[in-house]
């Protein structure tokens, strides 16, 4: 499942989510500011990965900049994600 096209639908329908940023590879003025927009820890994800694929979870503004140079080799546009902790992991799609 894309996670862009599912945010959007999510939104669209007024449903719950975590606040969501996207992120654009040649804009990281915007992933440099992120941490401060949502809080650590917040949770990076590549749009189209499944099974914890391309998910990561940072706890600071140093692992933000690593893990976005992490995955920005694998997608040109990131989703920012703040933080919920559950006993559960939720997956959709």
């Amino acid at each position: 499942t894309n996670k862009v096209y599912l945010t959007d639908l999510l939104n669209s329908h007024q449903l719950g989510m975590p606040a969501t940023e996207i992120l654009y590879k040649e804009r990281p003025e915007d992933f440099e500011r992120v941490g401060e927009r949502l809080g650590f820890p917040l949770v990076l994800k590549i749009p189209d990965g499944c099974f914890s694929r391309g998910v990561i979870k940072v706890e600071s503004q140093q692992a933000l900049l690593e893990a976005t140079a992490e995955l920005f080799e694998h997608s040109v546009l990131l989703l920012a994600q703040e933080f919920f902790y559950t006993e559960y992991d939720w997956r959709i799609g």
